[in-house]
C-alpha cells in the first residue's frame, strides 16, 4: 500500500495547513471505532446533519491519531497535531 505525505494533501483539498508540515499516511478514517493503524492514519472530522466529527477529534488523539482534516479548530490545540 502507498503512503502519501500530509503536505500531499492540502492542495488537493485546498487546505491551510497548520502545525508541523512533516507526517505521512496509509489510511483514512472518518469513524474512530475503525481505526486500526493510528499512525499511519489521517483521520477526516466531518460533519452531517446526525454527527459532528470535530467530536471524536479527542477519541482519535488518544488513539494515537496524529494527522487531521478539520473545519473547525479545537479549543486547545495539541501539540504533536499536524
Amino acid at each position: 500500500m502507498n503512503s502519501y505525505a500530509i503536505d500531499e494533501i492540502a492542495p488537493v483539498l485546498q487546505a491551510q495547513m497548520i502545525g508541523a508540515s512533516h507526517g505521512s499516511f496509509r489510511y483514512l478514517a472518518t469513524d474512530t471505532r475503525k481505526i486500526t493503524f493510528p499512525t499511519e492514519t489521517v483521520f477526516f472530522a466531518l460533519q452531517t446533519t446526525r454527527r459532528n466529527g470535530h467530536q471524536f477529534i479527542a477519541d482519535a488523539y488518544a488513539q494515537g491519531v496524529r494527522l487531521f482534516v478539520v473545519q473547525e479548530l479545537p479549543f486547545e490545540k495539541i501539540e504533536d497535531a499536524v
